[in-house]
């Protein structure tokens, strides 16, 4: 099988990490330096179903209950989103169907290439676990299936994107995983990157987003946004003093957006990106679009804002809501997904709305407890 450019790139060591040697000074960071350590080892479970260690007798409450935290879908009758403590919901065009994995893993990233192809990153926290680990869970059309967990005490992975099953990729805390077909391996290319967000327009065209932190230069931390291109893995952007970037969508080579804390947004026009005005100081937690002058962006503090390529705008919202991931199949078939305000309601409450074109409405409610 023949591999994408982006999998080949790590699996010879090219990348981000590799390019900052301390002999190169062009791709340091001058306002906040990278740090941390990793093995990068990754071991791989695919044999065994989605289902023992689901013990969560004991656990912090964030742990086992809270807001959906992704959603996306193969069509507008294929929809899942995912959240705490191995919850998953299913809309398959008349309802929607919710699954409890028994395992106590977060699921905070979706992504597939068939109804029968689904896969789903998350992990446990520390603090959710004596060993945080990154996970993988895979529907093949039957049911949900453990195909990766890492032992090294790593973190959780965020967000997973692929060009095809041959050649998906999954960032997390402090790491990118591969997956080839056939297994998944880690890469030790982002170590000390908290890696959120990752989208590409093609397999030569892929852009990650995070965050890193030092404690020295800026302890609040430092958004960062990595992009891969013919020439490999480069650093295209970072931004010092708590500026934390969360998502990216990606409309053309020539147009994408990032957001992420204290209504952070900015826009890439194909030569650099750029700070945009959002209007809001909360923090955004997930971008999609159907266009590059049709992009919503949700957030905290009931967040929805759209952007028609001249300015974003917030979209009125008639509830309490945390939002935490966004995908559309059109302009009038949008999905965001959520949960209460952890200020205001109950925090085990899950929420999925639904945009006709008009407005948003709750369509399915569930109870995480």
């Amino acid at each position: 099988m023949r591999i994408g450019l982006p999998i080949l790139a790590l699996l010879l060591g090219i990348g981000p990490a590799a390019c900052r040697s301390t002999d190169d000074d062009s791709m340091k960071f001058p306002d906040c330096e990278v740090g941390g350590d990793s093995d990068g080892d990754a071991d791989s479970d695919s044999d065994a179903d989605a289902d023992g260690d689901g013990d969560t007798e004991g656990l912090p409450p964030e742990c086992v209950c809270g807001p959906l935290r992704t959603v996306w879908g193969t069509s507008v009758d294929d929809v899942w989103s995912g959240g705490p403590n191995g919850f998953l919901t299913h809309w398959d065009g008349e309802g929607w169907t919710d699954t409890q994995l028994d395992r106590p893993e977060t699921i905070y990233g979706v992504w597939g290439f068939a109804p029968d192809s689904i896969f789903a990153v998350g992990g446990l926290e520390n603090g959710c676990s004596d060993s945080p680990r990154a996970s993988v869970f895979r529907f093949d059309g039957g049911g949900w299936h453990s195909d990766f967990s890492t032992t090294d005490g790593g973190g959780p992975l965020r967000a997973a994107w692929g060009s095809s099953v041959g050649s998906l990729l999954a960032v997390g805390d402090g790491t990118m995983l591969r997956y080839d077909g056939w297994t998944w391996s880690g890469s030790d290319s982002f170590i000390g990157e908290n890696l959120t967000g990752i989208l590409g327009f093609s397999a030569f065209d892929v852009f990650v987003v995070g965050w890193h932190v030092s404690l020295v230069i800026d302890a609040e931390g430092c958004a960062v946004i990595f992009h891969y291109g013919e020439a490999g893995w480069e650093e295209q952007y970072h931004e010092p003093g708590g500026h934390l970037l969360s998502a990216v969508w990606v409309a053309s080579p020539t147009a994408a957006f990032a957001v992420g804390r204290r209504g952070m947004i900015v826009g890439y026009d194909g030569e650099a990106w750029s700070e945009m005005d959002s209007g809001v100081a909360n923090d955004l937690n997930a971008v999609w679009g159907v266009a590059a002058d049709d992009v919503f962006a949700v957030g905290n503090g009931s967040a929805i804002l759209h952007y028609n390529g001249v300015a974003w705008t917030s979209m009125h919202l008639d509830m309490n809501l945390d939002l935490y991931g966004i995908w559309g199949f059109s302009a009038s078939e949008i999905f965001a997904v959520g949960g209460a305000d952890y200020g205001l309601a109950d925090p085990c409450s899950a929420v999925v709305l639904r945009y006709d074109g008009a407005g948003w409405n709750v369509v399915h409610e569930a109870d995480l407890r």
